[in-house]
């Protein structure tokens, strides 16, 4: 149910299931492996909530880190600049109000975002 996947080079976590995808609202489940993290900053189009399953998460949001562990909730506003990583790994649930995740993705795939 959580499948670890990850960038080329170890550039994040990218989710395994995206469950009940539509216009309002994306929610998918991802596995952050130890040690992993984002590479470079990413800008959040979108409000997002993450709820730490299992383990915990670091999120650097505009220069300030906030360490998420289990049974935690974070809620990140859109137009913040991210930075994620894992010393230890992490299991979560994430949820994403408008845009939709796969809004961002035809973003990063068209060049509006990097």
């Amino acid at each position: 149910f959580f499948e670890s996947k990850s960038a080329e080079g170890g550039d994040g976590n990218l989710s395994g299931i995206v469950v009940g995808e539509s216009d309002n609202m994306g929610v998918g489940v991802g596995t952050w492996s130890a040690g992993q993290g984002t590479k470079k900053p990413i800008p959040l189009m979108f409000d997002e909530a993450l709820f730490i399953v299992e383990g915990s998460l670091d999120i650097e949001s505009n220069g300030v880190t906030h360490h998420v562990k289990q049974g935690e909730c974070a809620h990140i506003s859109a137009g913040s600049l991210l930075n994620f990583s894992s010393k230890e790994g992490c299991r979560l649930v994430w949820v994403t109000s408008p845009p939709t995740w796969k809004s961002m993705e035809f973003a990063w795939e068209a060049g509006l975002i990097k």
